[in-house]
């Protein structure tokens, strides 16, 4: 409802065994692959300066995109890099769309919260995610604690948060807000009554029962039940 990103059977495809110094990734992504990191990651000014290059086909140039788009905003890495394991979802143009990105980048917010949660006190917590979502599902269902909306609510959400003007709130101040928050101000369930497309029904459904969402690099499963996740053994 937030992002639009689609929930499916299909899981993403991650080979952490692909490399970039490879004959099949140089015909799928072309010259860039001389340029990479190492064996498995490219920086995003490689990958850029290879989108903007004439010495490269549309195909090359637009699994690029996807790839970078995948690498850096769906499940990024710390190292701000582009790994090259997605590329095995990206080989079939036609094939893209029926994975289920929503639960790849959703695993990774998990995984990404239970390490800042877990991160020593005197390091800064920071999350390498699709945080964004945090704070739209904030906005949410506490409105009272956000900045006022731009467009009107529509599905995805996200959209209609686009420009919003955050208040400046530290993190202490934040939680004493939400302890003594009046009940009356939350919103339980604030996707109710909302249109929804076929699509984000089907995340819904999934949200009810017990679904494995696998992450990249070794990320465990998560467990989907009754709308709580967790991570599965």
């Amino acid at each position: 409802m937030i992002t639009s990103l689609p929930f499916s059977e299909r899981n993403v495809i991650f080979d952490d065994c692909m490399k970039w110094h490879s004959d099949g990734v140089r015909e799928l992504l072309g010259p860039v692959v001389d340029l990479a990191d190492d064996d498995t990651h490219a920086s995003m000014t490689v990958i850029m300066a290879a989108i903007r290059s004439v010495d490269i086909t549309a195909e090359q140039r637009v699994r690029l995109f996807l790839l970078a788009l995948v690498s850096r905003v769906m499940a990024p890495s710390r190292n701000n890099r582009v790994h090259v394991g997605f590329l095995t979802a990206l080989q079939d143009f036609r094939a893209v769309s029926g994975f289920i990105w929503g639960g790849l980048a959703y695993s990774h917010l998990l995984y990404e919260m239970k390490y800042a949660s877990r991160t020593s006190p005197e390091s800064s917590p920071s999350i390498a995610a699709l945080w964004s979502v945090l704070e739209i599902w904030m906005y949410e269902h506490f409105p009272t604690l956000a900045p006022a909306r731009t467009r009107d609510a529509a599905y995805p959400y996200a959209a209609s948060w686009i420009g919003a003007v955050r208040g400046r709130m530290s993190l202490a101040s934040s939680r004493r807000v939400l302890r003594v928050l009046p009940i009356e101000e939350v919103v339980w369930r604030p996707f109710v009554d909302a249109p929804t497309p076929v699509q984000a029904m089907h995340a819904h459904f999934l949200s009810q029962r017990r679904v494995l969402l696998p992450g990249a690099g070794g990320v465990p499963l998560y467990v989907v039940f009754g709308g709580t996740s967790v991570p599965s053994a």
